[in-house]
């Protein structure tokens, strides 16, 4: 009897080294998540910055050209991007099958197009660009109704080949990441499909910004 328990103290420390392995492991994916998804929005003057030296030339690029939308949209929530797959990596180490199984194929639900109408661009701080003030497509946001013929020509007498709506840009520092959203409306509300979005990142370089995608 004494002989085993010498063996059962082996035993019992070795399953304690492999969990206390095996949670540090988590903690460390959990450390890299957290730092991976940590997008804030950028400092003020950097987001002007960015927009009148960099983002101005991918505006450049678009049939649409310098013509922005008064209001940005609505970017990712991050933080609940983190507490997802920190969820399920939870689950993961405690064998949670129960979450596992309920969780295991997960739809994906598309970002709504919103805006933020409590934080509008400032024309003063932006260089060469043109804001655009779509007063009929914000009430398109908002009540979804049906345009007839005459404010369908009206808008694009107006507008042209339309405009384009961006996030506030958000920056991860500790990649050296940013990122926005890009919405560009071809036709009145975009009611007809006539819209691009699209996801654009930038890396942080000592010279400026370049794009990441």
């Amino acid at each position: 009897m004494r002989k085993l328990i010498p063996l059962v103290l082996i035993l019992f420390c070795s399953c304690r080294h492999a969990d206390n392995a095996k949670y540090k492991q988590l903690q460390d994916t959990l450390e890299r998540l957290r730092k991976k998804t940590d997008f804030r929005t950028l400092d003020s003057a950097e987001a002007y910055d960015f927009i009148n030296n960099y983002y101005v030339h991918v505006l450049d690029s678009l049939k649409l050209k310098r013509k922005l939308f008064i209001y940005p949209l609505v970017g990712k929530d991050f933080q609940v991007i983190y507490n997802c797959d920190a969820a399920h990596l939870k689950a993961l180490y405690n064998n949670d099958t129960a979450f596992l199984n309920a969780h295991a194929n997960p739809k994906l639900i598309p970002y709504e197009i919103t805006i933020d109408k409590q934080h509008p661009w400032n024309k003063i701080r932006l260089s060469n660009i043109n804001l655009i003030t779509d007063t009929l497509m914000l009430a398109l946001f908002e009540n979804h109704w049906r345009l007839n013929n005459n404010e369908i020509e009206a808008w694009y007498k107006k507008f042209g080949y339309g405009y384009t709506c961006i996030s506030y840009p958000l920056y991860n520092l500790h990649t050296k990441r940013l990122l926005i959203r890009q919405y560009s409306i071809h036709g009145i509300g975009a009611v007809d499909g006539n819209a691009t979005e699209s996801w654009l990142g930038f890396q942080k370089t000592p010279k400026g910004w370049q794009a990441a995608y």
